[in-house]
């Protein structure tokens, strides 16, 4: 209970820091401050994965003001959406974001949105809407008349984009359209904007990117050499080669110093100069380097010669560098002898007098720097720099010059672990005059006594600075220390109350005294972050101490089980129920499963007489996840289609779980649909919370088609859940039904040859011709057979043929309205040619359509087709395809799927009769002689090499009685009628479909 209030306390904080950012009239603080906030309650939500949270991120989203600023959090939203296996809210509020993104007028803010809108949906494996805001993206970039420096921009936030996300082909494209502009500029300024645009972007990747952080680099490197007359290019090389020396590939930079020295060698201006080869030598020194001795001697003494007409500030940190480099690389003693000369040179000067105290603070501060760099294990060099700032800082400086060196000592002894470094930086820091600058000491040495085990001394120092913390004079400062002694008291000390309060305090010390919307913006934002570290703390200690309270009853059960004695697994089963309480269900899913497995295999075993070893308690099965775990198989679905009256679709899923446990958040969802072609009539998603095991859900999704014709693939659905013992979203497609209302939507209506005449004139001629592998006869009964079909709606007007000189030539027309009220009645004209040599196997279809509503046209050719060209298997349980080789006249077929053999009834003299299968039984195949003479005729005509093929298309248990057999007949051992006696009588009838299959 305690804990619970504890984070409703941070919460109310974190909602009194929203309140004061929603009432400052500063739009850009106003949106920084509700947009810290919506970034902190989202990242809480994930961290203790809790959904409330991040619902009330999204709430507050809606509450900043900047278009640009409330997209891009709430894209980050939609991103914890999909992560937590929430994929319809994602998909949901990604939608609404791509509407809202239209207000952003800036065309690269547009495209850097639209652009993490598209990579949620690609994450969410949603091409379509992937694909659909990258092509308006190009587009608008494409069409955009402004400034070329903005389109540039937008561009490089493109091919930034793709190269983050692997897509290598299409990022090559943009890049080169990139240089394609690059290449066609003449002014001086444009180009020098867009290579630092383009270097800029290459160097932002080099981060993002471990793989490549060098190839990016050399990249921008080889581009900028192109333009060797560039006057800034100086600059270039130098953000370059400083993201090159901060690289993870030492042994890149070990192989290539002679070509970085070379590089160095070419940029002129001294103080870019300086910069690279301060940077270059430091991490020569960090990496350990093998530089030749020579070379480095020559550097430093190079440096003498660069530091004319540079300003007074340029100078100091010009020299400071020098003599960093002089410490690091020459001699020690000779850069605080140096560091004093520096000084000296400072204050004697008039050049200098100018912030006279900044720069004896910044020469001053400089040994801090040097510290760090070299990493000694002595303190010496700090002990050093506070003699230094004892005799040469001015007053208003001092404080802040030793509490600088103070908290570097402080934090080198935390690191050495030596108590009498603290207890030495303990003994300056009292001296530190100035409170605002002496607490942050005290502070930085308190924790570090409190990480060594001196807690008595740490909190000691706490105590004072509680009591002094209110005499802080600048509010900022004061501010600044209530919230760190707020983190330190309530996260070392665990005092989580008194740790709040200073934040409240921090709070009401902002609203009133901080002056300045940019000061109480930085303020309430440092505020905030620490309430919710804070709130993260909690959070973990808590999980840490469940855990370990946890394991310390798991590792006690196993100590008490004892399979031998009643009391021995009484005692376990007891201890087992406990630690089921301290299992966060939320999370430790596969546990909870493991657990509660185990405690019901014991009670089995003490209630019935089974064998240890058969209910699984002999062995291990504590790391046994895969027994533990939801497959997508195991989740199945049943799916029917029916098309009811009235256009009517009705699409059921049924959802089965079959596995050991429940699901959550299972959502069945409308991927898409063919929305020119059906009209969703309900939700396109249902859900269930929670499905158990052996329980099934039924989704009813209903359309109604706006069309004559729909696609047979018009519908696409998924179904998501979130797998509770993996503790992530899963998502499975589903099989696309077939939703072909083939011609059931068309009216037969007659009209005359005239009329229809007329109906040709009035509507666009759309043709379209293919050929088919059959002699001209089948297909010409094949037309006739679809036309006498009852499911074929539309009314012949015209039917005739003609053969002349072994050529056939044959025209259908017919006509059809659709089935809508009388207004909107569609008239659909159609004319069908068929011709081909009456002696051929191949035969010429054009077919000619005038519609009404020309969107049915692909779809309408695509099922006329398919009825022409696809022959059907005549078994009512099979209807699979055919194979082309299996349909001829006066020959046998087969269906090489259920093994049916059949004849086709094709009556050459009588083309305008309808074709229909005959089904052959095999103990009747004696008896049919156009069976026979083939069968005769193939077995004649086969050697050992398609005896070996035909034997291959026959069972394996049955297949070398079925090659003998064969082998006898093509020996001509025995006859056609004995083949088929024997291949009957020795049950391998599959090797005749073989032999008509081969």
């Amino acid at each position: 209970m305690e804990i619970k209030n504890d984070f409703t306390r941070i919460t109310a904080l974190l909602d009194d820091i929203l309140t004061l950012g929603l009432k400052m009239d500063d739009i850009a603080s106003k949106t920084d401050v509700v947009g810290n906030i919506v970034r902190l309650y989202a990242g809480l939500g994930e961290r203790t994965r809790n959904q409330a949270l991040i619902e009330k991120a999204l709430d507050i989203s809606t509450k900043i003001p900047y278009d640009f600023r409330r997209i891009r959090e709430q894209v980050n939203i939609a991103s914890l959406f999909r992560k937590r296996g929430k994929k319809v809210q994602a998909i949901n509020l990604l939608w609404r974001l791509q509407d809202e993104v239209k207000n952003i007028k800036n065309l690269e803010l547009n495209s850097v949105a639209n652009l993490a809108i598209a990579g949620e949906f690609y994450m969410l494996n949603e091409l379509d809407d992937y694909h659909m805001i990258m092509e308006r993206v190009l587009s608008a970039i494409e069409d955009y008349q402004g400034s070329i420096l903005l389109r540039i921009n937008a561009s490089l936030s493109v091919y930034g984009f793709l190269v983050e996300h692997n897509l290598t082909g299409e990022a090559f494209k943009i890049f080169n359209s990139i240089k394609d502009i690059l290449s066609a500029q003449s002014d001086a300024t444009n180009i020098g904007e867009i290579l630092r645009a383009i270097v800029a972007t290459f160097i932002s990747l080099s981060n993002k990117s471990s793989n490549s952080q060098v190839d990016f680099l050399l990249e921008a490197l080889d581009l900028a050499k192109e333009y060797p007359t560039f006057y800034e290019l100086d600059i270039i090389y130098r953000d370059i080669l400083k993201q090159l020396f901060i690289t993870k590939d030492r042994d890149w930079i070990e192989e290539n110093l002679e070509f970085l020295i070379n590089i160095i060698d070419q940029v002129d201006n001294d103080r870019i100069k300086l910069e690279i080869i301060y940077k270059f030598l430091l991490k020569a020194h960090d990496e350990k380097l093998d530089i030749d001795p020579e070379y480095l001697e020559q550097l430093i003494q190079s440096l003498e010669t660069m530091k004319e007409r540079l300003s007074p500030s340029r100078y100091i940190s010009f020299q400071l560098m020098k003599l960093q480099l002089i410490g690091i690389f020459v001699n020690q003693e000779k850069y605080f002898t140096e560091i004093e000369l520096l000084i000296s040179e400072v204050l004697k000067s008039s050049k200098f007098r100018r912030n006279l105290p900044e720069k004896v603070a910044t020469i001053l501060t400089n040994p801090v720097e040097f510290f760090t760099i070299t990493q000694p294990d002595s303190t010496e060099m700090l002990e050093r720099a506070l003699q230094l700032t004892k005799h040469y800082a001015l007053l208003e400086k001092k404080s802040e010059i030793l509490k600088k060196i103070l908290i570097t000592m402080a934090k080198h002894g935390l690191k050495m672990q030596d108590v009498e470094v603290l207890e030495k930086s303990l003994d300056y820091a009292k001296k530190i005059s100035n409170l605002d600058d002496r607490f942050f000491v005290l502070h930085e040495i308190a924790n570090a006594l409190h990480e060594l085990k001196r807690t008595l001394l740490s909190k000691d120092i706490l105590s004072g600075l509680l009591d002094e913390i209110g005499n802080i004079k600048a509010p900022k400062q004061r501010v600044k220390a209530k919230i760190a002694l707020a983190h330190t008291i309530a996260t070392r000390e665990h005092d989580i109350v008194k740790g709040l309060e200073l934040i409240r305090e921090g709070i009401q010390d902002t609203k009133l005294y901080i002056v300045g919307n940019a000061h109480k913006t930085v303020a309430l934002d440092e505020l905030a972050i620490e309430a919710s570290n804070i709130f993260g703390w909690i959070h973990e200690t808590e999980e840490a101490a469940r855990r370990q309270k946890y394991t310390t009853l798991i590792s006690e059960a196993k100590k008490q089980l004892d399979l031998e004695t009643r009391e021995g697994i009484i005692k376990a089963v007891s201890i087992y129920n406990e630690a089921l309480s301290f299992i966060d269900k939320n999370v430790d899913k596969y546990e909870q499963v493991w657990l509660e497995d185990r405690i019901e295999k014991l009670k089995r075993y003490l209630e019935t007489s089974d064998d240890a070893e058969e209910i699984g308690l002999k062995e291990d099965d504590w790391l046994k996840k895969e027994d533990y775990r939801i497959r997508k198989s195991d989740i199945t679905t049943k799916q029917s289609i029916e098309w009811r009256k009235k256009r009517e679709l009705e699409y059921i899923i049924k959802i089965i779980n079959n596995s050991r446990f429940q699901v959550n958040e299972l959502t069945c969802r409308m991927k898409k649909y063919a929305r020119d072609f059906l009209e969703m009539e309900n939700e396109d998603v249902q859900k269930k919370d929670v499905l158990n095991p052996g329980e099934s859900l039924s989704c009813e999704f209903l359309f109604i088609a706006r069309r004559d014709i729909v696609p047979n693939n018009a519908i696409e659905a998924e179904i998501n859940f979130y797998d509770p013992i993996k503790n992530r979203p899963v998502s499975k497609d589903l099989e696309t039904p077939a939703t072909n209302a083939k011609f059931r939507f068309f009216v037969p209506k007659k009209v005359s040859s005239g009329k229809f005449d007329k109906i040709k004139n009035k509507f666009e001629k759309k043709s379209h011709e293919f050929q088919v592998p059959y002699n001209v006869y089948l297909t010409w009964q094949k037309l006739n057979t679809l036309i006498k079909s009852p499911s074929f709606t539309f009314k012949v007007i015209q039917k005739e043929y003609n053969e002349i000189a072994n050529q056939f030539f044959g025209v259908t027309r017919f006509h059809a309205e659709s089935r809508w009220n009388r207004s909107r009645r569609h008239s659909t004209a159609i004319q069908v040619i068929i011709s081909g040599d009456i002696g051929e196997r191949e035969t010429n279809v054009k077919m000619e359509f005038f519609l009404q509503d020309p969107i049915i046209l692909y779809n309408l050719i695509n099922l006329l087709e398919e009825e022409i060209k696809v022959w059907k298997c005549p078994n009512p349980d099979c209807n699979a395809p055919l194979d082309k080789t299996q349909i001829g006249i006066d020959i046998p077929g087969t269906c090489k799927f259920c093994s049916t053999i059949f004849l086709l009834d094709v009556n050459t003299k009588k083309p305008d009769r309808p074709l229909s299968f005959e089904i052959l039984d095999t103990r009747d195949l004696e008896s049919k002689d156009q069976f026979m003479n083939y069968l005769k005729t193939r077995v004649k005509g086969m050697d050992d090499s398609t005896l070996d093929a035909t034997a291959l298309l026959v069972p394996e248990e049955m297949r070398e009685p079925a090659k003998q057999l064969l082998k006898r007949a093509i020996n001509g051992e025995i006859k056609p009628k004995e083949l088929v006696r024997e291949a009957i009588t020795n049950h391998v009838e599959k090797l005749l479909q073989a032999i008509l299959l081969q």
